[in-house]
């Protein structure tokens, strides 16, 4: 069963934001897990983009931390002065994971179509992060590959220590 929770983190000259994230825990709990992840959806999206996956990972013993970007699902919106910026969001994704296992943590970035991109993002500028990658049915272009060119843009896509593309069977 997963559990909401709310996060405070930094958000620049602004001030902080109340990110609302869903957390699935393995059958032993948080501290149980043998993996963390920390799941971000797509623009306008939430949570809930991650409901059929993350409750699988659990069971495999993986704690799931899915977050509701900045203005969507249940977390605050950002002022009427401020703006939205998918590198920002990569760097409030470093802050969830710093709120829920601290500064340093490693973790798998994922994130789904747009959230893939920013996930990409913070697994390429924080490698000693990144334990791994999961982009779903994204359009990210990963420039240079092969299989960049072969790979249809909204087939899934597993991204294993930033090296090996795989194609995952959807469904």
């Amino acid at each position: 069963e997963a559990e909401e929770r709310v996060v405070q983190v930094c958000s620049g000259p602004t001030g902080s934001l109340a990110l609302a994230c869903r957390v699935w825990a393995p059958a032993g709990g948080e501290s149980a897990a043998a993996g963390r992840v920390v799941a971000w959806p797509g623009r306008l999206d939430n949570v809930g983009a991650f409901d059929a996956l993350a409750p699988r990972l659990a069971a495999r013993g993986c704690l799931v931390v899915a977050v509701d970007p900045p203005g969507a699902g249940r977390s605050q919106h950002r002022s009427a002065c401020d703006y939205y910026n998918d590198f920002d969001e990569v760097i409030l994704l470093i802050e969830v994971a710093d709120s829920f296992w601290g500064p340093e943590s490693q973790f798998v970035a994922a994130g789904h179509a747009e959230g893939g991109a920013i996930a990409a993002v913070a697994a390429a500028a924080f490698p000693h992060r990144a334990l791994a990658l999961v982009v779903l049915e994204s359009s990210l272009s990963l420039a240079g590959t092969t299989a960049a060119h072969h790979t249809p843009p909204t087939a899934a896509m597993l991204l294993l220590g930033r090296r090996a593309l795989v194609p995952v069977a959807e469904g």
